[in-house]
């Protein structure tokens, strides 16, 4: 498991400075204890779990989604971090993008999304493809 320095260090390639302050500015003692393990484990999932952009693509079904990113009805859904070879942190990922009009395979810059103020979906726990097609055609359904 990573200590908070190293989560710290890995999660802000990930999440915007803003969305930090505003989660540990706003939450009591007990609360940002809470959500502190919750960040080490997210930052956990993206070291050790999410595959570094290689060969996988195109994207199957089989694939797994590490992280989701939304803003006015818009999400992003990572499945691969970039390889970082120029050693300027991570600038792009490669998964899944929704502007409601259905799923679509794309490279994704995650630098311009902390321009545009995206929020990290801290709640997200990863799944398939398959899962997340699922989970989308359910909630259809329902609208």
């Amino acid at each position: 498991m990573l200590n908070p320095k190293q989560a710290s260090e890995i999660l802000k390639q990930f999440i915007s400075r803003e969305q930090i302050f505003v989660l540990m500015s706003g939450l009591s003692p007990l609360e940002r204890m809470a959500y502190s393990d919750r960040l080490i484990n997210l930052a956990t999932i993206i070291n050790e779990d999410m595959p570094i952009n290689d060969n996988t693509m195109p994207t199957s079904n089989d694939n797994t989604i590490y992280l989701h990113y939304y803003i006015n009805g818009a999400d992003w859904y990572v499945i691969e971090k970039d390889a970082n070879v120029d050693g300027k942190g991570q600038i792009q990922a490669y998964g899944l993008v929704d502007f409601g009009e259905g799923l679509q395979e794309t490279f994704i810059s995650i630098k311009q999304m902390f321009e545009f103020h995206v929020q990290l979906d801290l709640a997200f726990q990863p799944r398939s493809v398959s899962e997340l097609q699922e989970n989308l055609k359910e909630i259809a359904e329902t609208a």
